[in-house]
């Protein structure tokens, strides 16, 4: 739908602003203790995020082992498993 200065109601979401640091991207990634698939989701993770949003993010991990509670408050069925903040 357009106004009538020709520009549409409907755009695009606008971009967040950056964050203080330029952090863009807080990513949280839940495992379930020091396993080899936790270690290797979070390795990944670092190197994805590196080459593509350097000095723009910020990981987060959560030990469900230790914080079991957040799994139902989170609705974390699987780990790991990474949710965008």
């Amino acid at each position: 739908m357009k106004t009538r200065h020709g520009t549409s109601k409907t755009s695009r979401p606008k971009r967040q602003p950056a964050k203080a640091g330029g952090v863009r991207w807080v990513l949280r990634l839940y495992v379930a203790g020091q396993t080899l698939k936790s270690i290797t989701a979070l390795d990944n993770l670092k190197l994805i995020c590196e080459e593509q949003l350097k000095g723009k993010y910020r990981i987060e991990v959560i030990d469900l082992v230790k914080r079991p509670q957040l799994a139902r408050d989170h609705q974390i069925l699987a780990v790991p498993t990474l949710v965008r903040e």
